[in-house]
């Protein structure tokens, strides 16, 4: 398979000129000539992927975050992410990044989070300027209603979650509708406010961004950015597995900014 093929199978399931501006999904460092014959996916392409890339001696690295976001002036070599650029070079080993695109994409992100949350009647959450078929986050009912502890245990097993974190907690309240968005969605609380979803999941709270769900009167959830975003690993590798059954896939799980909770 050629890098090509791949970047033309992707673009098909996740546009990447439906990317924001402000975005840089797509190549990153690539020889769209290469035969690529073995594949690491994960959410930040970090020294440690890479040298699991290295390792394994993959030809492509596949991950959500770009790792080139804002236009680089010069690459210093002694720098973090010039030292990763001199050894992906020197390996020949391209990158590829798929960020809002995947995020926006009704067979991406959305999709991704709201299977593994067990929803149903799924829709977006905050529709874009310039479509009404795709946006962030989406909205979503459990086949049955549970209680609030029921629903958080849920998610800790189904996201491999060692803790959430909590806002205008209500043990009381039974959860039916969910809304989430993933990443950093805070920006969409009031979203998820008017369509009385019973909480709200995403990443990055802030303690204004908690005031604004007090006073809207709905759950907040923080699972962490990277709690509910690396569905993005396996997602990918089972989509890429079913057209190219002959390409090793390595999914990278760990996560090298996790915080520690002591």
């Amino acid at each position: 398979m050629k890098l090509y093929d791949l970047m033309d199978y992707l673009n098909q399931m996740f546009p990447f000129d439906m990317s924001e501006d402000w975005d840089n999904s797509g190549m990153q460092i690539a020889d769209d000539q290469k035969t690529i014959n073995r594949i690491v996916i994960g959410v930040d392409l970090t020294d440690k992927l890479l040298d699991k890339a290295i390792e394994t001696e993959a030809d492509l690295i596949i991950t959500h975050h770009p790792f080139i976001f804002s236009p680089l002036k010069y690459v210093y070599m002694n720098s973090y992410k010039g030292d990763l650029i001199k050894k992906m070079i020197i390996n020949d080993i391209s990158s590829i990044a798929m960020h809002t695109n995947y995020d926006l994409s009704i067979h991406g992100m959305n999709q991704a989070i709201g299977s593994k949350l067990g929803l149903l009647n799924l829709r977006n959450l905050a529709k874009t300027e310039s479509s009404k078929e795709v946006g962030f986050g989406a909205i979503g009912d459990l086949a049955e209603e549970v209680e609030l502890n029921v629903f958080i245990d849920r998610i800790k097993d189904n996201f491999q979650l060692g803790h959430v974190t909590l806002y205008n907690e209500n043990m009381k309240q039974r959860i039916k509708s969910v809304a989430f968005c993933g990443g950093a969605g805070a920006e969409f609380i009031s979203e998820a406010i008017n369509v009385k979803a019973d909480i709200y999941i995403t990443g990055d709270i802030t303690h204004h961004d908690a005031q604004a769900a007090y006073e809207g009167g709905i759950i907040l959830m923080d699972p962490t950015h990277y709690g509910l975003e690396k569905v993005f690993v396996d997602h990918i590798s089972d989509l890429v597995n079913d057209r190219y059954s002959e390409v090793d896939l390595i999914p990278y799980h760990i996560n090298e900014f996790e915080a520690t909770i002591r």
